[in-house]
Formats: C-alpha cells, sequence, structure tokens
C-alpha cells in the first residue's frame, strides 16, 4: 500500500503514513496523564529528600561526633553530617567511591575508571586547575 507525499516528499494529511496517527486518542491521553503523574511523583520525591537533607540531626551519636569535628549543634544538618561521613569515609579508609562521589557533588569532572586491577580515579586537568587556584 503506497502512502500519499506531497511534492516535496512530505506525507500528506489523513493519509496511513501520516506518523502522528500512530495511537488512537484514548491511548495518547493515557500516555500522557501517566508522564504527567510519574514526573509529580518524582518531583515529589526529590523535594521530599531535599527536605530532609535540610533538617537537623536528631541522633545524639551523630551530633557527639560533628561536635567532635568542630560544628555547633545549631548548624547541624542531615546533609551536612553526610557529607562529613562521606569525607571521613574517603580519608580513614581510602574509599575511592566515597571520593569520587565526594568531587563529583563538588563539581569537579571525576572518572572512575574500572580495571582488572586496583580500581583507578582519573580527574581532569580542568579539575586540577581548579583546585590549584583554590588553593592559592
Amino acid at each position: 500500500m503506497a502512502k500519499e507525499r506531497d511534492n516535496k516528499g512530505r506525507f500528506v494529511k489523513g493519509t496511513s503514513g501520516n506518523p502522528a496517527k500512530r495511537f488512537s486518542a484514548g491511548v495518547a491521553e493515557e500516555m500522557q496523564r501517566r508522564s504527567v503523574e510519574s514526573r509529580l511523583a518524582n518531583k515529589r520525591g526529590a523535594e521530599l529528600i531535599q527536605a530532609m537533607l535540610e533538617r537537623g540531626v536528631k541522633d545524639p551519636v551523630v551530633v557527639a561526633a560533628m561536635e567532635k569535628a568542630g560544628y555547633s549543634p545549631e548548624e547541624i544538618t542531615n546533609e551536612l553530617a553526610l557529607h562529613a561521613r562521606q569525607i571521613e569515609k574517603a580519608q580513614k579508609t581510602g574509599d575511592t567511591r566515597a571520593y569520587a562521589a565526594l568531587m563529583k557533588y563538588a563539581g569537579y569532572d571525576v572518572l572512575n575508571i574500572k580495571t582488572d586491577g586496583p580500581q583507578v580515579l582519573v580527574v581532569s586537568e580542568a579539575s586540577i586547575k581548579a583546585a590549584e587556584k583554590w588553593n592559592k
């Protein structure tokens, strides 16, 4: 069955070759509704996590550890405590994944290369130059 085209090679409206006609109206509306619901659910999820990260820490063990590290109890949030733990983990155990996560969050270009041997972490020249400027 030949599909009608105009003199520029485009499909003519109303013919079976029109790609816009591949979904029935009901199916397209349902897909659109699901898409909107999914975007809203993801947005609510992200907003919920952000609100949780901004809250203060209630665990006395975590608060004591953060105070020992030099933070005042008023400034200790879940986000701060989590980042501090990642820094501690990267420093004490040499965990390259913790280091990479911190560098990525800080805005540096970090590549994590998996090999058969030990894990290799590559930091871009731009990141090194930025770190040098920051350390001056």
